[in-house]
């Protein structure tokens, strides 16, 4: 019959009398043999009773096992030593515990055999090639345990004359796998037989590459990683014949980009996360990602390429800086949205064409070309309580499609007239307040316009006044008993605001209107580019102290905020242009100019205050100039202004200040009792004194900048 296997004592030649395991191989012809004994090389050999050809034997007494039990054991080798050749191929015949790291050539895995690749601790296996072409190095038929503590193979080498790819066959569910090289000219590659399937992360190092197709869906487990960690110095061009991040079926769950650069060259999906924390991800084709994306360093370089946000799970940008990309699609299944948690600016166009895009508190999403929205509130601007400014839009193309925005704005509880009310105004077009907003007042809610001709407040709940949709620029007054995210629902306003011939009603209003920023972002106040023919250059807004606060060029108003704005006279030009658009994340920004002196009145038992500013412009006269001075609106706070003539000021604008100047302010009571005059601001050089007419006292307050009475 057939000779399959000896086992030999090697007798005297070699001076060892320990037993080994014997490979013969032999014709398969009908003849016998018998062993002839050792050449000079130690090895042995056979002959036919002919004595025909030397045929040789194979004994590797150093590859095989010979025992069951930790790989470290030299006990459980069949020449009592831990293997310890790169190069060599093992066979595992009994069942082998790896318990160290360990570098061979190869393994094979014997029927009936358990190899279990790690004990408690996590474990790597080594398994070197270098000579170019394909062949086995990993081949199992009996059964492979990744062990308790986690366990790496490392399928590496250094090939110099081609790519030397490592086959795999049998069935072998591997943990955790990396394919490198460790130098040479050329890659290496790995070819899984079907019965391969990885649970956790399939690294590919610096030379590393899939050389064939992944052996079907069962491949990658649920939470499976691609991790790339090629280093700086080594591109993935993912062109044939790398087949690491295949183009359609068998993808991997999730994408990591660690290191390295990856350039995708052809359509590529990331059908679970795609994570870049180092490195580089270059697009020259289209990418479609289905989870979340995220970067917590490394570079994303859209390049002129197409991404979309696609599947059925609610997923999330987010970003370490700010993200860029070229051309956008959100087509998600119904239900589902992209929540963008990073600031993102899309070079050309964004179209939301399934799904929701919403764009998180504090966070900026710019558009540069055509953003089109076909689905019902296919952009939600987030605004949750305690989360400071609402998300925040820009387009600086045109805005289509048929679909609605929602913009949020939460308003907290009214507790008191210090900061229970706000001023609000729509960024969408003329939305019916009963159907597109929860802004309609409950019983114990208020809902007011202003009118500036009777110099009242009009009450939504009043029939007769008409307020059923919150028109375009147009501020409002409200206040709610319970704290609330309110909402606003339509096509957002993207085109200038221009209003003509606001009125000026004597002995009433006097000329000053609660218009809105009608824009889903904030704007930059008077920023040089407005239209303001005949409108004070000072607008108010209402802080949560008690009191109206000014609102100087070039300073902050907030998304979905209503103003106050004054009319020189009944004929009056009053723009707010595209470009006073700005993403901010501040609820308020005080104006960087230094050169003025502020002073505030507080309300030392309600905590209510009122401010009153001087500055000098030589632009300025000594009287009322609206371009550069704001009369003076009482609230709730305890009144403080100065006085230029008759005229009541919150900021004076003066042509100069010289030395000794003196400078008249009124002052009215609320109902509390206990106040204090403090000094905000000074300009630097001036020393600045407070005299209290009523008690003749004197008080320096650039020493002593809190004056209580």
């Amino acid at each position: 019959g057939s000779w399959v296997g000896y086992a030999m004592t090697q007798g005297s030649n070699s001076g060892n009398n320990s037993t080994w395991s014997v490979d013969v191989n032999v014709p398969s012809i009908a003849t016998q043999y018998y062993f002839h004994g050792w050449d000079n090389y130690g090895a042995p050999s056979i002959y036919d009773n002919n004595g025909g050809s030397n045929y040789s034997i194979t004994i590797n007494p150093t590859t095989k096992s010979g025992g069951n039990g930790n790989w470290n054991d030299g006990g459980n080798w069949c020449d009592g030593s831990v293997p310890t050749s790169t190069s060599a191929r093992y066979v595992i015949a009994h069942n082998l515990i790896l318990n160290q790291a360990a570098t061979i050539g190869g393994m094979t895995i014997n029927s009936v055999v358990i190899f279990t690749a790690s004990d408690a601790s996590a474990r790597i296996l080594t398994i070197n090639k270098s000579a170019s072409g394909s062949s086995t190095t990993l081949s199992n038929s009996g059964t492979w345990a990744n062990g308790s503590g986690g366990s790496t193979v490392v399928f590496t080498g250094a090939p110099s004359s081609g790519d030397a790819i490592h086959a795999i066959s049998g069935t072998i569910a591997f943990q955790n796998i990396t394919v490198n090289k460790t130098s040479g000219s050329s890659n290496v590659g790995v070819s899984f037989g079907t019965g391969s399937s990885v649970s956790a992360t399939l690294e590919i190092g610096t030379g590393g590459f899939v050389a064939s197709d992944y052996p079907g869906t069962a491949f990658w487990g649920s939470s499976g990683m691609l991790k790339f960690n090629t280093n700086a110095v080594y591109d993935v061009n993912l062109s044939p014949p790398d087949k690491t991040w295949p183009s359609s079926s068998n993808l991997p769950p999730n994408i990591q980009i660690h290191s390295g650069t990856v350039n995708l060259n052809t359509a590529r999906t990331a059908s679970g996360n795609l994570l870049i924390d180092g490195g580089t991800l270059a697009l020259s084709a289209g990418l479609t990602i289905q989870g979340n994306w995220t970067r917590s360093s490394g570079t994303f370089t859209p390049n002129s390429q197409l991404v979309t946000l696609s599947g059925s799970t609610n997923t999330e940008i987010s970003t370490a800086t700010d993200a860029t990309l070229y051309d956008i699609v959100v087509s998600k299944t119904d239900g589902t949205y992209v929540l963008l948690s990073s600031n993102l600016t899309v070079n050309r166009n964004l179209t939301i064409s399934a799904g929701v895009l919403k764009v998180s508190a504090n966070k900026a999403l710019t558009v540069t070309g055509i953003l089109t929205n076909n689905t019902t509130e296919g952009i939600v601007l987030q605004s949750p309580a305690g989360s400071g400014a609402p998300g925040s839009l820009i387009t600086n193309g045109t805005i289509t499609g048929s679909g609605t925005l929602k913009a949020e704005r939460y308003i907290a509880a009214y507790s008191g007239n210090s900061d229970g009310w706000h001023l609000i105004s729509s960024p969408v077009s003329n939305p019916t307040i009963a159907t597109y907003t929860n802004l309609t007042p409950g019983p114990s809610d208020d809902f007011y316009a202003w009118d500036e001709n009777t110099y009242m407040w009009l009450n939504q709940k009043v029939g007769s006044n008409n307020i059923t949709t919150m028109a375009n620029g147009t501020g409002y007054l409200v206040s709610y008993a319970a704290g609330a995210t309110k909402f606003m629902t339509g096509t957002p306003n993207n085109a200038a605001l221009t209003v003509y011939n606001l009125s000026k009603t004597a002995l009433k209003g006097n000329g000053w209107h609660l218009v809105g920023n009608p824009f889903t972002s904030a704007i930059t106040w008077n920023n040089g580019s407005y239209t303001l023919s005949n409108i004070g250059g000072i607008a108010k807004m209402m802080g949560n102290t008690g009191g109206y606060t000014d609102i100087d060029p070039n300073t902050i108003i907030p998304a979905m905020q209503g103003f106050f704005v004054q009319a020189a006279s009944a004929t009056n030009e009053f723009t707010i242009p595209l470009n006073a658009r700005t993403h901010n994340t501040a609820n308020w920004n005080k104006s960087t100019e230094n050169s003025s002196i502020l002073l505030a009145c507080n309300d030392l038992d309600s905590q209510m205050t009122q401010e009153s500013r001087l500055r000098v412009n030589d632009q300025a006269t000594e009287g009322y100039d609206y371009e550069y001075d704001s009369h003076f609106m009482a609230l709730y706070a305890p009144q403080l202004y100065s006085l230029a003539g008759d005229e009541m000021l919150s900021t004076n604008c003066l042509p100069s200040l010289p030395a000794e100047s003196m400078i008249p302010f009124g002052f009215v009571k609320n109902d509390a009792t206990n106040f204090s005059i403090e000094l905000k601001e000074s300009m630097e050089g001036y020393e600045v004194f407070l005299k209290d007419l009523k008690t003749n006292t004197d008080q320096n307050l650039t020493e002593n900048p809190v004056y209580t009475f």
